[in-house]
């Protein structure tokens, strides 16, 4: 099989599979919790949620540190399990946005709504959509800078998660096309 062809299979993969694993960039749902050490301190708006998903970069990534800030200032921390997946318990206020470390990989992620939040490689791809989609002009907002802007004006993380199935779209469009 030559290159093109392997490349053209893989693309092929990615997209078929990438709408069920964007619904869990911040889809509704659960998945089986993990035995991660989750925690959550925050400004108590927001409604008792426990979150779970799985961080992977293809093979699942055992001890990832989990860190998510929401909305209400809420933060989710937790470590991936065996199977890499993570459980955090928190009041969570719309939309959380955070990351999965171990080493040096690194993916981000955001929840817009349910229970879900999977960090991986097109999770980090639908983050980067969020973030460049929150600027203004052509400017992208950072993680920090999206955080304080979701805490600090209501209007603006309502328009967020009502924008997420426009995100969701823009992120397929652009797999579909390579």
């Amino acid at each position: 099989m030559n290159a093109l062809a392997n490349r053209d299979g893989v693309n092929f993969f990615v997209c078929a599979a990438a709408p069920a694993w964007l619904a869990g960039c911040g889809g509704g749902g659960s998945s089986g919790g993990g035995d991660g050490d989750g925690g959550s301190k925050g400004n108590g708006a927001g409604t008792s949620t426990t979150v779970t998903g799985t961080a992977a970069k293809g093979a699942v990534l055992v001890g990832a540190n989990i860190e998510m800030t929401c909305a209400n200032g809420a933060k989710l921390t937790a470590v991936t399990n065996g199977n890499g997946s993570y459980s955090a318990a928190g009041q969570v206020a719309y939309p959380c946005i955070g990351t999965a470390s171990l080493g040096g990989v690194s993916y981000r992620g955001v929840l817009m709504s349910g229970t879900v939040a999977n960090f991986t490689p097109l999770t980090d791809l639908m983050t980067e959509v969020t973030l460049a989609a929150s600027g203004s002009g052509n400017s992208s907002l950072t993680i920090s800078q999206f955080i304080e802007r979701t805490r600090s004006d209501a209007t603006f993380a309502k328009n967020v998660v009502a924008a997420a199935p426009t995100y969701r779209s823009t992120t397929l469009d652009f797999l579909a096309a390579q």
